[in-house]
């Protein structure tokens, strides 16, 4: 994966042999992600992305429960002053993969 600063980036690939890729005949995808899409940061949250754009596949469905035990986010009141809100989650029995 490359990260730039908007600027076309040098598409200078290296094959097995540590020889130069002529990438005037290779097909290059570039996929520009949105600041509030965190899942696709990741090669996994490409392909689930791309596999429910191109495919019959659904997206993951979750679903929330009542836990045995509440936890807690405690803000510390120098925190609110920068922060005002906070979210978290905690995901329990799940398994990542695509």
């Amino acid at each position: 994966m490359e990260v730039g600063n908007g600027e076309e980036m040098a598409m200078q690939r290296l094959d097995a042999n540590g020889g130069k890729v002529d990438m005037t005949k290779t097909t290059v995808y570039k996929i520009e992600v949105p600041a509030n899409r965190y899942d696709l940061l990741c090669l996994e949250g490409i392909a689930a992305a791309l596999k429910c754009y191109l495919s019959d596949a659904k997206l993951p469905r979750y679903l929330t429960s009542k836990p045995a035990k509440m936890e807690r986010i405690t803000v510390k009141p120098e925190t609110k002053d920068v922060r005002e809100y906070v979210v978290g989650c905690i995901l329990r029995n799940i398994t990542f993969d695509v």
